[in-house]
């Protein structure tokens, strides 16, 4: 039977490769995820969240955009980021929620903060 099949030294060598393949192939997608940036957009039904990914893929695929343009970006998303963060408080106040103890200071410090004096570029 041996002879008839190539013997079972065959199929462990073909077991051994496929295996070596398997493995290479898996640590190839490990370093390709690795390096992949992750995005999670959070929001209610039907406020964008899908349109701001299809541009964001568009940009990329297109060029994306210029550093100067990036950077006029940025002070729209600092105050987007503050305002829902002072969201967030004023909505634990609402709720009668407390914050960690670790998150009080930081808490007061956003309070004080007004995101269109820090980003005023006019």
């Amino acid at each position: 039977i041996n002879a008839e099949y190539g013997g079972m030294g065959n199929c462990i060598r073909e077991s051994d490769a496929r295996n070596k393949m398997v493995n290479e192939y898996l640590k190839n997608e490990a370093n390709t995820e690795r390096d992949r940036i992750k995005l999670l957009l959070l929001g209610p039904g039907e406020s964008g969240k899908s349109t701001i990914f299809k541009q964001m893929r568009m940009q990329q695929e297109d060029g994306g955009y210029t550093e100067k343009q990036l950077a006029g970006f940025a002070p729209i998303v600092f105050i987007n980021c503050i305002s829902q963060m002072k969201i967030l408080l004023h909505s634990l106040k609402i709720l009668r929620k407390e914050l960690k103890t670790e998150n009080e200071k930081n808490a007061l410090l956003l309070e004080e903060v007004d995101p269109r004096d820090k980003w005023n570029t006019k």
